[in-house]
């Protein structure tokens, strides 16, 4: 359980059962855990990933997994679904590692029912934020292609060249509810606190950002302030051996980079 002592607590605007606290990262493990089954499971860019190559893990444990392909490749598959399921962890555990976490708790059982991790960027130190952070750590291609595309979208919607005069900014990398506890307004409690904690205690921060692929998503930075500034469509990438990806994700196919400016 994490302390108490100096914890940021913000009030939910939905319900009173839950509180929306700054994680001092005691319960990282749960944390990751539940972002690897209600984000990464859930988000439309990893989803189709999957399917592409295959492997596509539903609700549950891994007999539930799903592979299209024929016996006799199914050493192979299951080789890849166990790195699938490793690299996922990486990737959660390096987002969760180096950013600020907001943690949407439900009080009656203290279970962390979301959260929303928020990184920052420096102009002067371009290149060590966050290039390259997954560098030689993944090993399925499903999930190397992933962050490999992540990256290509990444440096289309650079934040630094639509702001020229930007310094700092705080990026919102990404925002998971727990099944169980969604349309009670969590997404949006969660973006307004962490947009509260980086007005009171970043004063470098120059600008709010994220990169939002989901109409719901959209409809929530919209509603803390953010604008849309730029547009990738992901239908246009294709991974390393040509072949065009996301091509399944429409009308979810748009990246949109959104701002809020500070000062």
């Amino acid at each position: 359980m994490e302390n108490n002592k100096n914890r940021s607590i913000f009030p939910c605007a939905l319900s009173s059962e839950y509180e929306i606290e700054l994680s001092d990262k005691s319960r990282r493990d749960e944390i990751v855990d539940m972002l690897i089954e209600n984000f990464l499971h859930d988000e439309t860019l990893v989803k189709s990933m999957r399917d592409m190559y295959g492997v596509e893990k539903h609700e549950g444990d891994k007999s539930s997994l799903e592979v299209r392909t024929t016996d006799c490749e199914e050493e192979e598959e299951e080789e890849e679904w166990s790195k699938v399921d490793k690299d996922e962890r990486i990737l959660m555990e390096t987002v969760v590692d180096a950013g600020t976490v907001l943690t949407a708790v439900h009080k009656p059982t203290n279970r962390i029912s979301g959260a929303i991790v928020v990184l920052v960027h420096d102009r002067n130190l371009v290149g060590k934020n966050s290039d390259d952070r997954y560098d030689g750590k993944l090993r399925s291609r499903t999930i190397s292609e992933f962050a490999n595309l992540m990256g290509i979208i990444d440096k289309s919607l650079d934040l630094f060249a639509v702001h020229p005069e930007c310094r700092i900014w705080a990026e919102f990398e990404l925002v998971g509810i727990r099944r169980a506890d969604r349309r009670r307004g969590l997404g949006f409690d969660l973006c307004a606190a962490a947009l509260n904690h980086v007005i009171k205690t970043m004063p470098e921060v120059d600008l709010v950002a994220g990169k939002y692929t989901s109409n719901y998503s959209k409809i929530i930075a919209r509603k803390i302030g953010k604008i849309n500034v730029a547009d990738f469509d992901v239908t246009r990438l294709a991974d390393r051996d040509g072949r065009p990806v996301f091509q399944d994700t429409k009308p979810h196919n748009v990246v949109s980079l959104m701002t809020i400016k500070l000062r």
